[in-house]
Parts: C-alpha cells; structure tokens; sequence
C-alpha cells in the first residue's frame, strides 16, 4: 500500500491521508467484489492469507482495527499540533494495514468456503465490507481536521467521534458473526425466513377476515385509489368463491406448521464445524428456506390477488417439495440422531393432514 514517508506540515499530512484513503478505497473496492462474486479477490498488492486458523485471527484485526481507531479519534482532536503529526501518520498507517490483513483473510475464507460454507464467508465478506466502508468514511472525515483552529473543535468534535463509533459497530458486528459461527448466521437467517413467513401468514388471515377478490386492491394505473375496486352489477365488492376461500384456510393452517417448522429448524442446527460435507449441507438448507418463503408468497398471492386454486396448487406442491428436503436435510445435518430428528416425523404428518 503507497503511503507517505513524512508529514511535516498541514499539507503534507493532507496528502498522506488522501493516499490512505485511496488505498482503502481499494480494499473496499476488493471487498465489494468479493461479496458481490461470493469469490476471493485478488491484486498486485494483496494476496490471499494463508493462516492455519483464520476465524481465530479476523475477532484479533477486528478487535486490532477498533483500537487503532479509539486512537485517531484522540491524535485528531482539533486543533491538531505539528508535534502529534507523527502520531497522526503512525495510527492511519496502522489502520491501514490491519485492514488489508482482514481483507487478506476474508479472502482466504471465501477460497475455502467448501470448508466454511458459502453462507457464512459470504457473511463475513459483507461484515467487512463494512468495516472498510467505515474506514474510509473516517480517514476522509480526518481530512476536514487538518489546519483547523479551536474555533472549530465543537462543530467538528461529534463528526469525528461518529467515524469512529461506525468502525467500532462494524468491527463488533464482524467479531460476533466470526465467533457465532457458520450454525450461528444460518440461524440469523433462519430467523429472517420466519420473518417472511409471518408476514405472509398475517397478510391471508387478513383476507380471510373479508375475502374479497383481488384482495380488496386495484391496480389500475388510472384508478389508483381503488374506485372502481372490484365492484360488482350490484355495486358491492366481489366476495371469492367458496374454493377459493376453502384453499385459504387450508394453506393458513399449513403455512402456520411452516412456521412452525422454521421456528424449530433454528434449535436443531448443530454447532459448528468446518468441513465441506457438513458446510455443504448448511448452505442446501439456506438455499431451502430462501425457495420456502418465496413459494410461501406465491400461494398466498394466487389465493388473495388471483383467486386461482389451480395455481395456488401449483405453488403448494413447490413449496411442500421444499419443505420434504429440508426434513432430509435437516436429517443429514444431525447425522440422522433419533433424539434430534423425532420432532420431524410428528411435524410432516401434521403437515401431511
């Protein structure tokens, strides 16, 4: 990373800030990339790491990346003198390189996901695209410190030490994602699923409550505020049909199991551990519960906007293919242990009813 060798005067440390600021520009650049690939990235001037235990190495940069942070926020309190200039150049160039070893390890996760698992090396890789993004901000922030007099120190006081709190969240926020583990983010998104899920299950109990076709909403570009809204010969809203509405409370009580099965899904994945069958089986049961909230959607639009049975039903039976494999994922993942796995036979022949 191009740095400058001395900082004598206001512009000399201007100049060394901005070749910092550039340079994590280019990590943050090259985590982009990462996060966006869901590959490792590399240049010239980085390489990935090679470090026997990464996930023990990213909470110590983060932890590393926090403090040389705390301390910016000190040397640049304004009016900065030329005696602490050196101080200055010493903790940025120190943040600096702490960022570029996490890249360099994010890096090496993300080429051995089958190890870690894609979800979670994509997790870490967005948590410290974070990271950069805050040391960018705060370098470019420090910038506006230079050659400012005491005048200015209470306007500019809070905005530094906001640059600083965003390095502190962003180093927390990628410390606990390393430390709750690749079980512990798929988890995370375990939860976001049932989110999902709730959402759609309160939207059809909704119109369960008044089961007007279309859901009680217009589209029409040019009645936007649902005048003409499904009304009928006699001038009231079009109740759906009984098929219609019997398909609904049927997939209301199903989609509450899904819930269900969600919600337990999130105490019976193991604990961690870092090898590519278990990984492999993580990621199929992510990719699983993404398909299931989606199918989730689909059958309660086809039932609340299109009243159509035949395509509710269509999307039922993608949904109930989804649901059958996470069972056997769910299966495989727990190496099939009876005491872990019961609960999924008890929950499929409700499911099934």
């Amino acid at each position: 990373m191009t740095t400058v060798n001395m900082a004598n005067t206001p512009d000399d440390l201007k100049e060394h800030l901005s070749k910092v600021e550039e340079s994590l520009s280019h990590l943050r650049t090259s985590c982009q990339e990462s996060v966006t690939t869901h590959s490792p990235t590399i240049s010239n001037t980085l390489e990935v790491a090679n470090v026997a235990q990464p996930l023990n190495e990213v909470p110590k940069l983060s932890s590393l990346l926090s403090a040389h942070a705390t301390k910016l926020g000190l040397v640049f309190k304004p009016p900065i003198a030329i005696t602490t200039y050196k101080a200055c150049r010493t903790e940025v160039d120190s943040l600096l390189k702490y960022a570029a070893l996490l890249v360099s390890l994010l890096n090496q996760i993300q080429e051995e996901k089958e190890k870690y698992s894609s979800v979670f090396a994509n997790e870490l890789s967005s948590d410290g695209l974070s990271v950069l993004e805050a040391c960018v901000a705060l370098i470019s922030g420090l910038k506006e410190l230079v050659s400012f007099g005491e005048a200015t120190e209470t306007v500019l006081t809070d905005q530094r030490l906001v640059g600083v709190g965003f390095i502190w969240e962003a180093c927390e926020k990628l410390t606990k994602t390393c430390k709750n583990g690749s079980s512990g983010v798929l988890r995370s998104k375990l939860k976001q699923t049932n989110r999902l899920v709730v959402d759609a299950l309160n939207e059809l109990n909704e119109w369960l409550e008044n089961p007007i076709v279309g859901g009680g909403f217009d589209f029409d570009e040019e009645d936007i505020f649902g005048l003409s809204n499904d009304i009928g010969s006699d001038g009231e809203e079009e109740k759906a049909e009984d098929k219609v509405i019997a398909f609904g409370k049927l997939w209301s009580t199903r989609i509450q199991l899904v819930k269900l099965l969600v919600s337990l899904l999130d105490k019976s994945v193991p604990a961690s551990k870092y090898n590519p069958k278990f990984s492999k089986g993580l990621d199929a049961l992510n990719a699983k519960c993404l398909k299931v909230s989606e199918h989730v959607d689909d059958v309660v639009a086809c039932t609340v906007y299109d009243a159509n049975v035949e395509s509710g039903e269509l999307a039922s039976k993608s949904l109930a293919k989804e649901i059958n494999q996470i069972v056997d994922l769910t299966r495989k993942i727990n190496n099939n242990d009876e005491k872990k796995c019961k609960w999924l036979d008890s929950w499929k022949t409700k499911f099934e009813e």
